[in-house]
């Protein structure tokens, strides 16, 4: 019974010991919603966008931190924006992207949906 214990408590500590090792897991959603943020501040719907009376309440806007090596910079971040429209007679869902880095003071369409579809209404710094 000694021994169960003995290697109960060295297992719980050695347990102990390594989690106070782990690197911290970092919480990005405010730097994500500082990113979209910016997206959503400096660029508008076109006008044939908005011919195609999309849904933007229905719209899907996420943000992800780019890896380094795609990115030179280390708080770089993928917006993307999901927009169902009916283009044409036709039901259909764009994606545009964007890409933010510097600091959150510099950001540039990624495709050519973002280029086209939606309108630079900010000013970089």
């Amino acid at each position: 019974m000694k021994k169960v214990l003995l290697w109960t408590v060295v297992i719980i500590g050695a347990l102990v010991i390594l989690v106070h090792f782990l690197p911290e897991r970092t919480d990005d959603s405010k730097n994500e919603k500082t990113a979209i943020g910016i997206i959503k501040k400096s660029y508008t719907p076109s006008l044939q966008l908005l011919s195609w009376n999309p849904d933007f309440a229905d719209a899907t806007w996420v943000a992800q931190q780019c890896p380094q090596p795609l990115c030179a910079y280390s708080d770089c971040y993928q917006v993307t924006v999901w927009v169902t429209i009916i283009a044409e007679g036709e039901k259909k869902t764009i994606k545009a992207e964007w890409i933010v880095y510097d600091k959150f003071t510099r950001y540039q369409p990624e495709n050519a949906e973002a280029r086209i579809l939606f309108t630079s209404t900010f000013v970089q710094r």
